[in-house]
């Protein structure tokens, strides 16, 4: 009986490590337009004043943000007014070196995220920002980039991102073509909780009923003649 029990969390443990690995590889980014939040969003603004604070460690709307630069924490990212107002930026909002990571550490699950941004360009740049999605396990579940173009003569624009499995980190990157960036207007918000795929539901119940059946097998007699075991 003691092998039995024994058995069982290890199967278990192995259908969580499947079923989690069949969800990162479902997962889909999908590029969104600002249209496409609804009106629960959460949307940070940043504010209306240029406080210089730098944003390293600081939460806003409940998201940690961090910005790092080799992996160092840094204060080259703050609450400035970057290249004044635009079509996707607006004064306040986070201005930095496009040397560094701009990190969103989300208190909770989250399944869309966009934000307006711009670069110290006036030309159009493919990959002028990227973003990486990570799960709760620091998994990546993929990225997007973005081309900017004159928006209205900074080079800027809006990225927005959809992922099939919740993320609840992202990572923002810019083009280091160009020495400054400003970010801001970040927006984000759940969708309803994904229906398992077929083959993962039959995976599940086979692998329940292994179970049953492994704790419903008969005793057979010990080879020394004691009491009835299980194998």
């Amino acid at each position: 009986m003691t092998k039995s029990i024994m058995k069982v969390p290890l199967l278990v443990a192995t259908l969580l490590c499947y079923l989690g690995a069949q969800e990162r590889a479902r997962a889909t980014i999908i590029p969104i337009g600002p249209g496409d939040f609804s009106a629960s969003a959460t949307l940070e603004t940043y504010g209306t004043i240029q406080t210089l604070q730098p944003v390293d460690g600081k939460t806003f709307s409940g998201v940690l943000h961090h910005f790092t630069m080799g992996g160092i924490p840094s204060n080259s990212a703050i609450i400035d007014d970057g290249p004044g107002n635009t079509n996707h930026i607006t004064v306040a909002n986070i201005e930095g070196l496009t040397s560094g990571i701009l990190s969103l550490s989300f208190p909770q699950p989250e399944n869309l995220l966009g934000y307006g941004y711009a670069i110290l360009n006036t030309g159009i740049v493919p990959n002028a920002t990227t973003v990486q999605l990570f799960d709760a396990g620091h998994n990546l579940l993929g990225s997007l980039s973005a081309t900017g173009s004159p928006d209205p003569f900074f080079t800027g624009g809006f990225l927005g991102v959809e992922s099939t499995v919740p993320f609840t980190l992202a990572e923002v990157t810019f083009n280091r073509n160009a020495s400054d960036f400003a970010f801001d207007n970040l927006e984000f918000e759940p969708t309803a909780a994904l229906v398992p795929e077929p083959a993962s539901l039959i995976l599940l119940a086979t692998s329940l009923l292994g179970c049953y059946w492994w704790r419903r097998r008969p005793a057979y007699a010990s080879p020394r003649g004691g009491k009835p075991i299980h194998g």
